[in-house]
């Protein structure tokens, strides 16, 4: 009987050990043999973005810190911030990802599924107060990330070139062991269009460039890339083409000429009709001088209500301000802005009534005081990077500062007076902020400001069109109302469908930033839960064309020619925006429309207005326009 219990207790002795054994090994395997990589659907992101893409960008050129490649996988970089790098978010740039005992591989490959060496990894954590880690794939085109803390992470894979970029956000479990593969979409795709000026002429031989454009987001700066840069000049009927495009977005711009100002546009690629129309404009020019007639260097010159045309004072107190005609037509005003002097605000029908020339005195600002700020997370971690913008309608002020790595801002020129408007625009997964009626005493003022953290979801969808068809390989951002620089990006997959792990909570708005503009507003996701959204884009291979003319037919050129469409189901509703001009012939053509009703206008100089409504189909639609004049 003893020996039968012996027996038993050694063989459930054997059991346990050969078990606890089996579970130590599982648990040391290597990650990449987890399959994990369903989790995620990452064969979703089959192009340049996963799933969603980020950015914002930064004017920020450099690299990463390069990992070593002896064993395939990547290293960690042991760099915590690099203040060159193009994928740096200044804002946790400089603290490191808390530790923890999870761990996620990244595998990227290309369209064919080969490696991908040499690729930066970017991944950021996305609670309040959280860090950042860099790694390079290496031979295998693997980065490991190890040691981390649960909770909702970013992440940005990102070309040697700046070229082509991986992004979304994904959510780690506590010891989770996880694989993604990203898959690059190849270069497969073309920017065409035509250059014109505002005749409707095309216009030989302009020096047309393109390259990635960011935008600010919660995973990435704004900015641009120089180092992917391309040129070429427009043909003798003004076109032009770039091919062997990676997908994302890029600015298009012209090079400013004796006759023409610059053109400027951000599409997707794959856009294949992008009009550059040609500024004819008005050249303002002056001089800025302060009370004693000294010259004033590096003065900011612009329009008070856009910032996209301005120039700089030289050494001599000379500017020389280019306004495209649009900008030319209207009534905004001048500023002229040095820091240590009074803001000048001068209308720009004075500069028309004064032969293009405006001179202007600046005075110094008398008893300037300082106003001084700190910005933190609720927790207490500074933020860095974040916009602060201080203004007084009454006194006619207004300041701009960043948050340096300390969260610090400063403004030393202020102003003493009351009626100041604070407004803050912080990077990443913060709310802006703003408060208003602030009061600057003589003696100065210091603030503290703690920013709420924006909360996140899950969201789930589809892109259709009218019809139900899906759009494949599009891409959007999502945006919370009050979050302006916490925009994630999302990505069609081959059927239309889209996931983001991480999606910023409350009132959404999906948009393209770019030419075309579409947008998607309604959609409502509550933080910690899951929306399953469709949005009905007006996007497809339909096309209208027509040709605009007079009351007796003649053809009319330039004519500036507004395509709408919109569609509504319950609160969502989707809209989208297209503008051309007409050609010395009178046509215009629009392509890679959706089906259904659009609502077209037409405006030329010298004639009536007209609107009108075109269902368009399976077949492309064309369309006569006549104008009356305009009696008046």
């Amino acid at each position: 009987m003893n020996s039968r219990k012996f027996l038993l207790a050694a063989g459930l002795i054997a059991l346990v050990v050969t078990t606890l054994t089996a579970l130590l090994l599982f648990s040391q395997r290597d990650p990449s043999q987890n399959g994990v990589d369903a989790s995620l659907g990452l064969e979703q992101p089959r192009d340049v973005d996963g799933e969603p893409v980020p950015s914002d960008e930064a004017q920020k050129s450099g690299l990463l810190e390069p990992g070593g490649r002896g064993d395939g996988s990547g290293h960690e970089s042991d760099t915590r911030e690099d203040s060159t790098s193009a994928l740096s978010d200044s804002a946790v740039a400089h603290r490191e990802l808390p530790d923890g005992n999870a761990r996620i591989v990244f595998v990227v490959q290309d369209a064919s599924g080969r490696p991908q060496p040499g690729v930066r990894l970017q991944l950021t954590s996305l609670k309040p107060g959280g860090g950042v880690r860099r790694i390079e794939t290496g031979s295998r085109g693997e980065a490991t990330f190890r040691d981390l803390a649960a909770g909702p992470y970013g992440y940005m894979a990102e070309a040697s070139n700046g070229a082509e970029r991986i992004s979304s956000s994904l959510r780690l479990e506590a010891g989770e062991r996880k694989r993604l593969i990203l898959r690059q979409a190849g270069s497969d795709l073309s920017i065409t269009g035509q250059v014109r000026n505002q005749q409707g002429e095309p216009v030989a031989g302009i020096l047309v460039s393109i390259e990635p454009h960011r935008f600010a987001s919660a995973v990435s700066e704004a900015g641009t890339r120089n180092q992917s840069r391309q040129s070429a000049r427009s043909d003798a009927t003004g076109e032009f083409a770039f091919e062997e495009l990676p997908e994302g977005e890029y600015e298009v711009v012209t090079n400013a000429t004796g006759q023409y100002l610059s053109a400027r546009m951000v599409v997707q690629s794959g856009a294949n009709s992008v009009d550059l129309i040609l500024g004819d404009g008005l050249r303002v020019t002056g001089t800025v001088t302060n009370s004693s007639g000294e010259p004033l260097d590096r003065v900011w010159v612009g329009l008070d209500a856009r910032r996209d045309r301005s120039a700089l004072t030289d050494a001599d107190g000379n500017y020389v301000l280019r306004l495209d005609s649009d900008q030319a037509a209207t009534d905004s005003k001048i500023r002229f802005y040095l820091r240590g002097y009074e803001v000048g605000l001068h209308p720009l029908a004075t500069a028309r009534d004064q032969g293009r020339q405006l001179n202007v005195t600046l005075r110094p600002v008398e008893d300037a005081v300082s106003v001084t700020g700190i910005v933190e997370s609720e927790q207490g971690q500074p933020i860095a990077g974040a916009t602060v913008a201080l203004k007084s309608q009454a006194l006619g002020t207004q300041y701009q500062a960043v948050t340096n790595r300390d969260g610090a801002f400063s403004f030393s020129d202020a102003k003493a007076g009351q009626g100041y408007s604070l407004r803050i625009f912080p990077k990443g997964r913060y709310l802006d902020y703003s408060r208003h009626k602030i009061n600057v005493p003589d003696d100065g003022l210091s603030l503290e400001i703690s920013l709420k953290s924006l909360e996140t979801g899950r969201l789930v969808g589809r892109m259709i069109d009218e019809q139900g068809n899906p759009v494949v390989g599009f891409r959007l951002w999502v945006v919370a109302s009050g979050a302006t620089q916490g925009a994630m990006p999302i990505s069609s997959d081959d059927q239309g469908y889209f996931e983001l792990a991480e999606a910023p909570a409350g009132s959404l708005t999906f948009d393209t930033r770019s030419s075309p503009r579409l947008a998607v507003r309604g959609v409502t996701l509550q933080p910690g839960g899951e929306q399953d959204v469709v949005l009905v884009l007006d996007w497809g291979e339909e096309e209208l064309t027509g040709e605009v003319g007079g009351e007796r037919g003649e053809p009319i050129a330039g004519a500036e020619v507004s395509l709408s469409w919109s569609h509504a189901s319950g609160d969502v509703l989707g809209t989208s925006q297209r503008t051309t001009r007409t050609n010395p012939d009178g046509s215009f053509r629009f392509q890679q429309l959706g089906p259904g009703q659009h609502h077209l206008k037409v405006r030329a100089p010298g004639y009536r207005s007209i609107e009108e409504h075109y269902d368009i189909g399976e077949h492309a639609a064309e369309v006569e326009v006549r104008l009356e004049q305009d009696a008046q």
